[in-house]
């Protein structure tokens, strides 16, 4: 009987240990909370749930830090990452994928293809980004620089302005709207991504 009831205990004891060393993340920097995705050139947030001494990366191509309990990873190559993370009840082991950040790309009233009818615009100036990838999920477009036939217009929100509107209806087939400049915020974590290459779209 004291031996049955050792066993009982020692298995008790076990299975805290082993559940508390657990650790679970929930992914702060993209809209998949369980995504293990890391982004060069950016700090990527996740929120730990479990008690960790220590973290080890293997290779060592990324630099880390522990807030509380937010674990920040900034990688400096792209590939595989192992992370060890050290409790006192022994180690765990979780795999990121570092790969370079996305390039935002911009949609108008929903419409991806370069040749973008005018009537698209007109009846729905929505300015967005293209959900190519999971880290632009909760990202608006709060702001953008767009060219047509010599004009240059500075646009403060998500919508084609009136003025360009007019530029829009103007215009003619084959003539090039052309974005110079997008930022965008994420609407859960508040970071904000810029883009200052060129992005055009041919009316039709």
């Amino acid at each position: 009987m004291p031996f049955k009831f050792l066993f009982t205990l020692l298995a008790f004891i076990t299975t805290i240990k082993l559940s508390a060393q657990k650790i679970e993340f929930k992914n702060l920097t993209v809209n998949d909370e369980n995504s293990k995705a890391i982004y060069l050139d950016i700090e990527n947030k996740f929120k730990i749930a479990g008690f960790i001494d220590q973290v080890y990366a293997e290779p060592n191509n990324l630099s880390y830090t522990l807030r509380g309990d937010t674990l920040i990873l900034v990688p400096a190559t792209s590939g595989y990452i192992m992370l060890s993370f050290a409790t006192k009840y022994g180690s765990q082991q979780i795999l990121f994928t570092a790969k370079a950040l996305p390039v935002p790309a911009v949609s108008i009233g929903g419409e991806t293809n370069k040749f973008l009818p005018k009537a698209v615009c007109l009846n729905n100036g929505q300015i967005s980004l293209q959900k190519n990838d999971l880290f632009f999920e909760n990202y608006k477009v709060d702001s953008s620089v767009i060219n047509i036939n010599g004009q240059t217009f500075t646009v403060a929100g998500d919508k084609l302005p009136d003025e360009l509107l007019s530029a829009i209806e103007k215009a003619k087939s084959g003539d090039q709207l052309e974005f110079t400049y997008t930022r965008a915020i994420n609407s859960k974590n508040r970071m904000r991504i810029t883009n200052h290459g060129k992005f055009s779209y041919q009316l039709k």
